[in-house]
């Protein structure tokens, strides 16, 4: 995905654990330049991977994590 390094993955990672979806957005776009459609797919997929892999690390529904996000 985009060139991004394991060490900025994880960095990525943590900001949708903790979310910090804005935060997400412009991390993602710096390194990348990507549209806001990539973006929003980006995130979404790497959500739901770790949710996936990790579910634990989560607080909140899903429901309750997107609440608002798309408005």
């Amino acid at each position: 995905m985009n060139n991004i390094s394991k060490k900025q993955w994880d960095e990525l990672d943590l900001l949708i654990i903790e979310n910090k979806k804005l935060e997400f957005n412009q991390v993602y776009q710096k390194l990348t330049s990507c549209s806001v459609r990539e973006l929003i797919e980006i995130k979404a997929e790497r959500y739901r991977h770790l949710k996936d892999v990790c579910p634990e690390k989560f607080k909140l529904t899903d429901g309750e994590y997107w609440d608002g996000y798309y408005s």
